[in-house]
């Protein structure tokens, strides 16, 4: 239930609008103001629904963005001032599963011990409706992407004359062609209408999932290919050729990239000694941690560190 990411599994089994509810309940005992989306997923509505019931049936107020991507969801949160945001999201996993990913008000993953403490007070029961003067209100936004869109946009310089392939696996990762688009690449998609059944491929973007990426790249003649899973928090690639890019290569060209300028890089533990003798070989440093976002994002806040990740396609600068 517990993974490196969050509470996820299957619906119907671990996870259940009875589970939904009771996380909604101990969120709206502790928090005045709580961001929910969520992914493709057909179990989502429900999931919602039952999230934003407990929520508000305790006091909390809702601001519901819709289908996003788990990072537009995550900057989110610190915009809209709210305390916590959870994304409703299976993440990589096949389309039976579904789960939470819970952010604190900076964005930042919430970590396992508080993911454990907040069951257990779900669980426990001790969360109590309030009065109906006090129920709290659910409202929608509906610009938080168009917010990360020009964000992004403003923070790249232009990139003209390069072809981009983008696997979005019918998924909530659009903002990614969208943005590649506005910087100047001549962008083709796949995959790209949302489909929570994920028909075009796998959601997470393995080299097998790739394959139809690697085709296209080579049939358009195009200069790289990427892809994400379903909440649009994982990146693969394949180059030029169509070949798929191994997680270990990618990792070595970002913490490169990062360590010339002179700012170390976090390192899971699983990752190959690839990436820290590139690092090293530019001149940089390496710190090692745990796998999973919750562990990458704590290496990434050690002194002098500029960017972290793991080869499972997670990079965070």
């Amino acid at each position: 239930m517990f993974g490196t990411g969050g509470i996820r599994g299957a619906v119907g089994e671990t996870i259940g609008t009875k589970l939904a509810l009771r996380l909604g309940r101990a969120l709206g005992t502790h928090a005045e103001s709580v961001v929910v989306g969520r992914d493709v997923r057909d179990s989502g509505p429900m999931l919602e629904h039952a999230l934003v019931s407990g929520i508000t049936e305790c006091g909390g107020s809702v601001i519901r963005v819709g289908v996003e991507s788990t990072p537009t969801i995550a900057r989110s949160v610190s915009w809209l001032d709210a305390d916590f945001g959870v994304v409703i999201t299976g993440s990589h996993n096949p389309a039976g599963d579904n789960g939470f990913k819970i952010r604190t008000n900076t964005g930042r993953v919430l970590d396992r011990d508080r993911y454990r403490s907040l069951v257990r007070r779900a669980n426990a029961g001790t969360a109590r409706p309030v009065p109906a003067t006090g129920i709290g209100r659910p409202t929608s936004r509906s610009e938080l992407r168009e917010r990360h869109h020009q964000h992004l946009v403003s923070s790249f310089d232009d990139v003209e004359e390069r072809s981009v392939v983008v696997d979005l696996g019918n998924g909530a990762g659009r903002l990614t062609a969208d943005v590649l688009s506005d910087l100047g690449c001549d962008v083709t998609t796949l995959n790209g209408h949302r489909d929570g059944s994920f028909p075009g491929r796998g959601s997470e973007p393995t080299a097998v999932a790739c394959t139809q990426l690697g085709h296209t790249v080579r049939a358009t003649g195009a200069d790289l290919g990427i892809a994400h899973d379903a909440d649009a928090d994982r990146l693969a690639a394949v180059d030029e050729t169509g070949r798929f890019v191994p997680g270990d290569e990618l990792f070595a060209l970002f913490a490169t990239r990062v360590a010339r300028r002179g700012r170390g890089v976090a390192l899971t533990v699983d990752t190959s000694s690839l990436v820290a003798e590139a690092v090293s070989e530019a001149g940089g440093e390496t710190v090692r941690t745990g796998v999973g976002e919750m562990a990458v994002a704590t290496g990434v806040d050690s002194e002098g560190v500029g960017f972290g990740g793991e080869p499972s396609g997670l990079w965070i600068w």
